[in-house]
């Protein structure tokens, strides 16, 4: 996908090195979603780390099944009811008390709304490669 084709961009770079690091930054994110709960995070339903990757096939890497929701979308939400859009922004104001409830507060760097999908109307954090503490 995208961190492939970007670090494959950057010099003196192999395929096989790009997909070690996707992989990484993926059992990062599985590691990350299992340690936490919270009903405006996606669930992880199941993944895959092959015993034997094959680099070369895309389909023996390393895979995350998660809950399904839609993109959000500024002309979707614009055709939201009001109480649906008070949802989703309260959905997202319970979401960042959360992540600020620990010890050591867990950081969105990038919270724009590609971050998120919604779920039985409810929107749920997908992108956690750009959290921090």
């Amino acid at each position: 996908g995208h961190d492939i084709k970007t670090c494959l961009a950057e010099e003196d770079r192999f395929l096989y090195d790009c997909y070690l690091l996707a992989a990484t930054k993926l059992l990062k994110e599985i590691v990350f979603l299992r340690s936490i709960s919270h009903k405006n995070i996606i669930k992880v339903l199941g993944y895959c780390i092959p015993s034997e990757p094959e680099f070369s096939d895309p389909h023996r890497t390393v895979s995350i099944f998660e809950e399904y929701g839609e993109a959000i979308n500024v002309i979707n939400l614009l055709q939201l009811s009001w109480e649906d859009r008070l949802r989703i922004s309260l959905g997202l104001s319970r979401l960042l008390k959360y992540l600020s409830s620990f010890e050591e507060p867990i950081a969105l760097n990038d919270f724009r709304r590609q971050q998120f999908i919604v779920v039985d109307g409810e929107p749920k954090l997908i992108d956690v490669d750009d959290t921090g503490q």
